[in-house]
């Protein structure tokens, strides 16, 4: 192939490449676009919810604010003594309407109850207590090892010494962990 051939196929390949980078380039800013669209209108969508939900708190605020006022009236209207005032008369009557009718119906009630409940009354039980007794946790110890090292004479040479320190160490470890194991069973 000669120098200017290549140079045109070189130049083409160029070409091609950049037309290939330029059209993936435009996809991925109309995916962004779309994308940014629709984020657009949840937004406005969001902004709705928002001032209907504003709308029914703000009648909620005035029912409520109503019924404070109400309450408020009704509270004078209290303290000033007006409230439920009858003549005197007319309350005794409606007293004794209300006892006419209401002690009939509570008596048989009443003695109904108590009546149920001398009949009702549950048999002694027994009842079991238990009481705590202290026993010892642990139930027997387990005994001392003989160490070699207890056995040595005085006298004895260094060497067989720490020899003995060396095997009775693992005699005395066996033994603690014993010891150890028993009082775990107390806590």
């Amino acid at each position: 192939m000669a120098p200017k051939d290549l140079a045109k196929a070189i130049i083409k390949a160029g070409i091609e490449f950049d037309q290939l980078t330029t059209a993936a380039l435009r996809a991925g800013v109309d995916l962004q676009n779309t994308r940014i669209v629709e984020l657009g209108k949840e937004k406005l969508a969001a902004e709705k919810r928002g001032a209907a939900a504003q709308q029914l708190a703000a009648v909620n605020g005035r029912r409520f604010d109503g019924a404070l006022a109400k309450l408020a009236g009704a509270r004078d209207h209290v303290r000033r003594g007006h409230a439920g005032r009858q003549p005197a008369a007319e309350r005794c009557q409606m007293r004794h309407q209300i006892a006419r009718q209401i002690i009939p119906k509570i008596i048989p009630a009443l003695v109904s109850a108590l009546l149920a409940g001398c009949t009702t009354a549950p048999p002694p039980a027994t009842q079991i207590v238990e009481v705590p007794i202290y026993t010892p946790c642990v139930k027997a110890m387990p005994p001392a090892p003989a160490f070699r090292f207890d056995k040595l004479s005085l006298d004895a040479p260094p060497g067989e010494k720490v020899l003995a320190q060396a095997s009775d160490w693992l005699l005395g470890r066996k033994y603690e962990l014993q010891l150890e194991a028993l009082l775990a069973g107390c806590l």
